[in-house]
């Protein structure tokens, strides 16, 4: 309790309704804040949070050159799978993919719903080798969790697209190399990882076997 707060009270230790009111202002506050930058289906931040702290990142590594790396993930058909269980059972499906993201990631780097079934990772202080391991980590862990929908298990994968932030460039300009690199992933048969430079070789894209292609 700080001191200005102690001067509401005769006997604080005894406990004090304004005392008790303003911590109970603080904890509204604190998730309030909390809500305005998750995603309430998720629990993942949204994109608002997303494009605040991407923002930051890249700065950061304007002026300490510390790199940031970003992945964008789509799960793969999920058309498919709201028109064939229905949208509660897509909903649980996100939700699943959302708690494998949070299990694979360190603490330090920001998970995020971006839209629809597209979620986005941002990495920091991570070169771009390290983040297509990370990636191929999740594609890994999503494919190896079953989702139990009440009619069966179910299978759910994702496509992946890894870009590193080039000094110079723009916000729009990082997110569109990344999400070339996602669409990439699709095109060539969904359930990969595809990096605008690969770990040893150029424009390489790892299938669902973990081969890199050139």
């Amino acid at each position: 309790m700080t001191y200005s707060e102690q001067s509401l009270c005769l006997h604080p230790e005894d406990g004090c309704p304004a005392t008790n009111e303003i911590s109970r202002l603080r904890k509204e506050m604190a998730e309030l804040e909390q809500q305005i930058i998750r995603d309430p289906l998720t629990g993942l931040y949204n994109k608002r949070h997303f494009n605040s702290v991407l923002t930051t990142e890249m700065e950061r590594t304007r002026r300490t050159s510390q790199p940031t790396s970003l992945i964008l993930a789509d799960l793969d058909s999920f058309k498919s799978i709201n028109d064939r269980y229905g949208h509660p059972i897509g909903d649980l499906v996100l939700c699943h993919a959302a708690t494998v993201i949070r299990s694979v990631l360190r603490m330090i780097d920001i998970p995020c719903r971006y839209g629809g079934e597209e979620f986005a990772i941002i990495l920091p202080a991570t070169p771009l080798p390290i983040a297509v391991q990370v990636a191929e980590r999740l594609r890994i862990a999503l494919k190896s969790a079953w989702v139990e929908t009440g009619k069966g298990a179910l299978a759910v994968t994702a496509s992946f697209g890894v870009s590193s932030f080039k000094p110079g460039e723009s916000l729009d300009t990082f997110l569109q190399r990344t999400d070339e690199k996602l669409y990439e992933a699709k095109r060539k048969g969904k359930d990969r990882v595809c990096a605008d430079t690969a770990i040893t070789e150029p424009e390489a894209c790892c299938d669902e076997k973990g081969t890199a292609h050139i």
